[in-house]
């Protein structure tokens, strides 16, 4: 559409004035649902994503940066998952069920989002101000999203939304994007996102701007209100991913910033008055998900549900165990010429996706996500860190996270150790430089 053209043009003129604050905000601007934004809606469909991820990878190549971050790749601290994983699809691709032509924009999007655009973040986001402003710039778009998910939540409409489904083919939705209607009687909220779940971003950017401000000074001003803003918006979103997840990522503020402890119990007594109606409603999510009588009411997955479609994807696993069935297999197999549909839709976990698309290989080259973590990222030794990224693997292993990008939460990872990094610096009298 020519909206979605203009606007990737307001983002190459600001480039082309402002390269490394550009960039910064869009790795910001990127938790919107911006893969179903396209600017070519008719096969092969062109997303703002693809196009502004082509375009900044251009751009440094084009200035020497890419062959620069290339040449010091060994460097980089998630090496050896981001090579098991290239290994992983390179292999799922070519020995694939699903045509090359059908699937190469899937595979170039991935490869740009999951993997080149966190090495050049990695390597050209290196200050503390450079961190500081792409935490400002999270907020930002999540500010504007809040305000956009409590109108919806008030008018029980969203017209970003109807323009999405106005537009995209229900093939290019399938699996990926959902009505969401109502859950225990309230409407389940996506705002600009694609689905409900991806307001886990907040709780990400929560941590990021709390961890900033124990580590660098001045801190952020009114952090406190925004956390306890980013929780209500997890509630108004309804879903069971999002609070479990949530309140696990967000634990470590229990513990913390003991000093504000009366601003933190007056906020909360505040939100608890606004938010008690809803609070059995809300609990029942919780309770849902071990009791297969409610998740019916509610229209969720029981535990017994996903056992279901674990055992579907292990089936369509064992047809190509080693390297999978190939990158959109799932969409495939979920086709109406296959009695699939109905037991993997929706695909619930990671983990079911690794399995059908990319086999054992593609499982191990996840799990080696988290051994760079503990042992190049420390995050063994860091307790916030530590529950962050249990909070996002609980997240992944419930739910799929349809739109969420796992390169963001590579993203907030390595800010987190690189906050740490400048508060060590600072302490030991020297300026950091790359780490």
């Amino acid at each position: 559409m020519i909206i979605f053209l203009c606007l990737s043009m307001l983002f190459i003129f600001a480039a082309y004035k402002n390269l490394k604050a550009t960039f910064i905000f869009y790795m910001a601007f990127k938790m919107i649902g911006l893969q179903f934004m396209c600017i070519k809606y008719t096969p092969p469909a062109l997303s703002m994503e693809t196009f502004l991820n082509i375009y900044f990878v251009f751009v440094f190549w084009k200035r020497g940066l890419l062959k620069q971050y290339f040449s010091s790749f060994k460097l980089f601290p998630l090496k050896r998952y981001f090579i098991i994983s290239l290994i992983s699809i390179g292999l799922s691709s070519i020995f694939s069920i699903m045509p090359f032509n059908s699937t190469i924009n899937t595979i170039i999007m991935t490869l740009l989002n999951d993997y080149l655009i966190v090495i050049i973040f990695w390597f050209y986001v290196n200050t503390r101000e450079e961190i500081c402003l792409f935490i400002k710039s999270c907020m930002i778009v999540l500010i504007v999203s809040y305000i956009f998910g409590i109108y919806e939540f008030i008018t029980n409409t969203n017209p970003f939304l109807d323009i999405i489904r106005g537009n995209v083919s229900e093939d290019l939705l399938l699996g990926k994007f959902y009505d969401t209607g109502e859950r225990l009687g309230l409407r389940r909220i996506n705002a600009f996102f694609v689905s409900p779940n991806n307001f886990i971003y907040g709780a990400f950017v929560t941590m990021i701007l709390f961890v900033y401000n124990k580590y660098i000074k001045p801190p952020f001003k009114y952090s406190i209100i925004f956390a306890l803003l980013s929780f209500l918006l997890i509630l108004m979103a309804n879903s069971r991913t999002v609070l479990i997840s949530s309140i696990i990522i967000m634990s470590p503020l229990l513990f913390a910033f003991k000093s504000k402890s009366i601003k933190i119990a007056t906020c909360v007594i505040i939100l608890f008055i606004i938010s008690s109606p809803f609070i059995m409603q809300y609990a029942s999510n919780i309770t849902s998900v071990l009791d297969s009588s409610s998740s019916a009411e509610i229209e969720g997955s029981s535990v017994m549900g996903r056992m279901m479609q674990f055992e579907g994807s292990l089936e369509l696993m064992m047809k190509s165990p080693i390297i999978g069935n190939g990158i959109e297999s799932i969409t495939y197999f979920m086709s109406d010429k296959f009695d699939w549909r109905w037991i993997i839709f929706g695909t619930e976990s990671i983990w079911m996706k690794l399995m059908i698309e990319r086999g054992i290989l593609g499982i191990l080259s996840y799990c080696f996500l988290f051994v760079d973590l503990i042992t190049k990222l420390k995050v063994g030794k860091d307790k916030t860190m530590f529950i962050i990224m249990l909070g996002y693997l609980c997240a992944h292993t419930m739910s799929s996270l349809p739109g969420f990008s796992l390169s963001y939460f590579l993203i907030v990872m390595l800010c987190l150790y690189k906050i740490k990094n400048f508060n060590y610096a600072y302490r030991n009298n020297y300026n950091p430089q790359t780490y």
